[in-house]
């Protein structure tokens, strides 16, 4: 009998301060998340600063962060500027958006950028969730404005999502694309979205931005050349998840020998991508790695991959370094031929025919400066538009 009063008495209680104080608790829980969020955006504020990366329309980005914030709702899923890749033309785009409290009725929609055409809109009626997820079907390619309204009165939290076609790319130094000898760059066509270049393992794959020419940055400088061309020709948003590291042998990117794979693997477990984009070979060369060794290193590379999704496909550059050496005796160019010739991917541009000028390399002969940085990502833009070329015809 005593507990039962105990427990009568308990409960009177937990109800009493949950009445008094729920609504500062749960004031304090937001207040808590906007926190956390805008620290992200001081982060990314710092990162920009120290590291030319930039994101378009930051401050009205920010102002839409926090008003959602303020109203206790903000997507959680996809990330802004997110591209989603495209089959036959369509891709579904999921969502998932947090909230903190009871909403009459919440619409989400996607209006797309260049004609303001609302393509999806889906109100919810007497929202009690934390979470809502749902999964817009059927987006065709282009770019979009994916927003919430409360009622019928304003758009207040905005992400830009796209469909189109997203290459992940690996490798070293000449994959990242620095700006050296080159000015701070920017998307043309507004339409090239790349990640923040990582700082540690598995880190910022889903930190996305589409440098306009109020925000160049100074990474991504090749990739963003190819995909103002791809977009030009095929009229699709394009990304590229940028996952290489300085560098780095092919031992680094071994599945067995090293942890750098994973970088590929955690991308390839959170979505499709259109290909992967390697180039590399400086430091085997450097180093003089066997035939055979960077030969196994990126065949295992590969089958590891295909594991994760069968549909993976390999685009393998053929790259070395400046060399008075004839190139068909150069052993990693000879181990990257071969990976080609038995299928394991497909050929990729021949970049060692950069080195040839002086003004377009490094005087080490390993990165590629300058107006080599252009014609980097023009080699790619013609290996890859030959591959989608014949993809569409079949």
């Amino acid at each position: 009998m005593k507990n039962k009063k105990k427990y009568l008495v308990a409960t009177i209680l937990f109800i009493s301060i949950t009445t008094l104080f729920g609504p500062y608790v749960k004031q304090q829980i937001v207040a808590k998340i906007d926190k956390g969020i805008i620290s992200r955006i001081k982060t990314i504020q710092r990162d920009q600063h120290n590291n030319s990366l930039a994101i378009a329309n930051l401050n009205t980005f920010n102002e839409k962060l926090r008003t959602g914030l303020r109203k206790g709702l903000f997507f959680d899923f996809p990330p802004n500027q997110y591209i989603f890749q495209q089959h036959k033309n369509k891709s579904n785009i999921p969502y998932s958006i947090v909230t903190m409290r009871k909403y009459n009725s919440l619409s989400i929609c996607l209006k797309k950028i260049d004609t303001h055409e609302i393509v999806y809109k889906n109100t919810i009626v007497q929202i009690h969730n934390r979470n809502i997820r749902g999964l817009i079907k059927d987006v065709p390619i282009g770019f979009y404005d994916l927003y919430i309204m409360d009622g019928e009165k304003s758009d207040y939290y905005i992400h830009k999502v796209g469909v189109g076609n997203v290459f992940l790319v690996a490798g070293q130094s000449n994959a990242m694309s620095s700006a050296q000898n080159h000015p701070p760059y920017y998307s043309k066509t507004g339409l090239v979205s790349v990640n923040a270049l990582y700082k540690q393992p598995v880190k910022n794959f889903n930190q996305f931005i589409i440098p306009l020419i109020k925000s160049p940055i100074r990474s991504n400088i090749s990739w963003l050349y190819c995909g103002d061309l791809l977009v030009e020709k095929y009229s699709m948003p394009v990304s590229f998840i940028n996952v290489a590291a300085g560098s780095t042998n092919t031992n680094k990117w071994n599945p067995e020998t090293d942890f750098l794979f994973n970088r590929i693997k955690k991308v390839l477990e959170s979505r499709n991508v259109k290909a992967i984009l390697w180039h590399q070979g400086e430091s085997d060369f450097i180093e003089k790695i066997p035939y055979e060794v960077s030969y196994e290193n990126m065949k295992k590379m590969i089958t590891e991959s295909q594991k994760i999704n069968p549909e993976t496909k390999w685009f393998i550059a053929l790259n070395s370094m400046k060399t008075n050496q004839p190139l068909e005796n150069i052993e990693i160019r000879k181990a990257q031929k071969a990976i080609i010739e038995t299928g394991l991917a497909f050929t990729g541009p021949d970049t060692d025919v950069l080195r040839k000028n002086d003004k377009w390399v490094e005087p080490s002969g390993g990165h590629f400066v300058g107006e080599g940085l252009r014609r980097h990502g023009e080699l790619w833009f013609e290996v890859l538009s030959h591959y989608l070329d014949s993809e569409i015809k079949n």
